[in-house]
């Protein structure tokens, strides 16, 4: 993986830090002051030295400063009396540092256009910088726009094929459509942004950046805040609302900040067949507000769905979602997923895989509160190759039932070489299944070790069930603690067992006579299997090395009595005993 501080600073990364907000390390070799004093509105008069600068040689600051030509007076949605009245979008061009000091920039009604968007789509700028001094507020006067029929001059900053880039110090919103986008742009810092969108328009999104026909690359975001009326920060590699037609995104950092959604959305990524995702960070994010999706991996309309390695690396980490109706909703394929440290409180799940394909996700240290019936806390019903668990514990937040907690169910569900470690899952009321439940998928190398389940309540459930038509091929529990459920451990008799089912190291608290409840032979309990045969020793081939087996012969009972399987020299294995 790679880190902040690789992508901010040194020979890949932005061309200075922006500890001077005035312009960092850039060498600045022109400076223009706008003067309105003798344009139709500050707008005219900023653009005027915007277009000056293009043509200069060498970067030039051009400074919106504090005069505030414009009477805003008359415009419902402005903030101030006075600012700079915008009659188009500025456009800026390469070598270019726009630097506000002036407090209010404000789109006039049906400008429909972008408040900032570079100079020129077609062809790579270089340099582009957009600073306030955190006094600046750009307006975009969102419900007195006009939608456009092409998304993208909707957007409020709109920079396109950019390499080298920076943005930050002001507030931002609301705006017609998403708030800041950069679209097929390389090496850059967006920085210091309060979103002030409002929900008056669908789609109001924070921070989108999308791929364009170039591909967007190392790219930082760090400490937004404010307000969002959809997703609040995206990475987008189809070619849908974009102006360009879609590429690769890779070395994405979203680091720091809190937003309140007004909206349903989250942290988004959003990938299309043909085109990579990659090397994604979000990091010490907060999502306010109550959501439907915390964070939702792809997109269920997608043109094309991507391969597994088209949408992979990407990280969650230290980030809250006080509130969410689901906290991780998977909508495409995906792989190499670490979600860790994080707090999470949902009304629905904590991880969705709604039958898409992934593979080598790992939860580490996540803790998560349940409230007003979840369905459960995690269900995986499609294919999914490496699971892991390190570190979850669960709680429910109100009184009502968690029906299920992690769940492999489902005829699609195919569950591989997983390992789900220190997990504890605490209700007061617990439904009919289990809280780790298997049911009618397949399940082969799950590994369970130390999970302490609790009910503190009323229940019909269980503590771990095997059920349904189940196929099993390794599935190994160790150190589990059942505490207060109606049904300890349920192995049901439908189950199709081609591998060792081991359950041992169960400790039971709080619990009545029904502890095991086990209808298939093979399964070890606690270091002994039962199994019955009309045969003079145990048949099933499930059995590892150094299992024993309480083997009752059902015809004439002479091979009736205790099994141990042992390794021979030649490789394979043999029954020793009756012991």
């Amino acid at each position: 993986m790679f880190s902040i501080e690789q992508l901010s600073i040194g020979d890949d990364g932005p061309a200075e830090s922006f500890s001077d907000i005035g312009g960092g390390g850039l060498e600045i070799e022109n400076e223009h002051v706008v003067d309105a004093s003798s344009s139709a509105n500050g707008g005219v008069a900023i653009q005027d030295e915007l277009d000056k600068a293009a043509s200069e040689t060498g970067i030039t600051k051009v400074i919106v400063p504090a005069t505030k030509p414009d009477d805003l007076s008359g415009y419902q949605n402005a903030k101030t009396d006075q600012g700079w009245l915008l009659t188009s979008g500025l456009e800026i061009g390469g070598f270019t540092l726009l630097k506000f000091e002036c407090g209010e920039v404000f789109l006039d009604n049906q400008t429909d256009d972008n408040i900032i968007k570079s100079k020129n789509f077609d062809a790579t700028e270089r340099f582009v910088y957009a600073v306030g001094d955190w006094s600046v507020i750009l307006n975009g006067n969102a419900d007195q726009q006009n939608r456009q029929s092409s998304s993208y001059p909707n957007y409020g900053i709109h920079l396109v094929n950019v390499e080298r880039f920076g943005v930050g110090g002001f507030s931002l919103g609301p705006t017609n459509k998403w708030a800041l986008v950069p679209e097929g742009c390389r090496y850059g810092h967006i920085f210091d942004v309060e979103l002030l969108q409002d929900a008056s328009f669908a789609n109001q999104d924070g921070i989108h950046i999308l791929a364009g026909s170039s591909g967007s690359h190392n790219i930082v975001v760090s400490n937004t805040t404010g307000t969002v009326g959809d997703d609040p920060f995206v990475v987008n590699s189809s070619g849908v609302e974009a102006y360009g037609s879609g590429g690769d995104i890779h070395n994405i950092v979203f680091d720091g900040g809190s937003v309140t959604n007004l909206g349903i959305g989250g942290l988004r990524t959003t990938p299309e067949g043909g085109n990579t995702i990659r090397n994604i960070v979000f990091s010490d994010l907060t999502i306010e507000g109550t959501p439907d999706i915390g964070c939702q991996l792809g997109w269920a309309n997608t043109p094309t769905q991507p391969a597994l390695d088209e949408h992979q690396q990407i990280v969650i980490d230290g980030c809250e979602f006080p509130d969410s109706t689901k906290v991780i909703q998977q909508d495409s394929p995906v792989s190499h997923v670490t979600v860790s440290d994080t707090h999470a409180r949902f009304s629905a799940s904590f991880w969705s895989q709604n039958e898409n394909a992934l593979s080598d996700v790992t939860l580490d240290t996540v803790d998560l509160l349940g409230r007003n019936n979840p369905s459960g806390i995690v269900g995986i019903n499609g294919t999914a190759d490496g699971f892991d668990i390190d570190g979850l514990t669960f709680e429910m937040a109100d009184s009502t039932e968690l029906p299920t907690g992690l769940q492999v169910v489902g005829t699609a569900a195919n569950l591989t070489d997983s390992t789900w470690r220190d997990v504890t899952i605490k209700t007061d009321n617990l439904g009919a299944r289990g809280m780790i439940e298997l049911r009618d998928g397949s399940v082969t190398g799950l590994d369970i070790h130390g999970a302490d389940l609790i009910n503190n309540g009323p229940t019909t459930g269980q503590a771990l069930r095997l059920r349904g038509s189940g196929t099993y091929d390794g599935v190994y529990v160790d150190g589990l603690t059942a505490d207060n459920t109606k049904y300890q451990v349920v192995v049901e008799s439908g189950i199709a067992q081609n591998g060792p089912i081991e359950i041992n190291g169960v400790t039971f608290r709080n619990t009545g006579s029904t502890r095991w409840t086990v209808n298939s032979d093979g399964v070890v309990l606690n270091g002994v299997a039962q199994e019955s045969a009309n045969a003079e020793q145990p048949q099933m081939s499930t059995y590892r090395d150094g299992a024993l087996v309480d083997f009752t012969d059902s015809g004439d009972g002479s091979g009736t009595g205790l099994y141990k399987r042992v390794a021979v020299p030649n490789g394979s294995s043999k029954w020793a005993g009756p012991l």
